[in-house]
This record gives C-alpha cells, sequence and structure tokens, in this order.
C-alpha cells in the first residue's frame, strides 16, 4: 500500500516537471524570438 502511495506522487510530481519544463521552453522560446528580432 505505502509503495502505490508512493508512486502515485512520483507520477504526480513528473507531471509537474515536465509542465515547468514546458513553462520554461515557452518562455525562453519567447525571449529567443525577441533577441533574434532586435539582433540583425
Amino acid at each position: 500500500m505505502e509503495l502505490e502511495s508512493e508512486v502515485r506522487q512520483w507520477r504526480i510530481h513528473k507531471k509537474d516537471e515536465s509542465w515547468v519544463l514546458n513553462q520554461l521552453r515557452l518562455s525562453f522560446g519567447q525571449v529567443g524570438l525577441r533577441f533574434l528580432m532586435t539582433c540583425p
């Protein structure tokens, strides 16, 4: 029983992690595009 809850916690954490990475990638993409636009 203990292990099952542990696995569930881990799954939730992994989902969170990928969400955070996606957010970072999105914001970095925005900044990168702006940087490319300003630099000729």
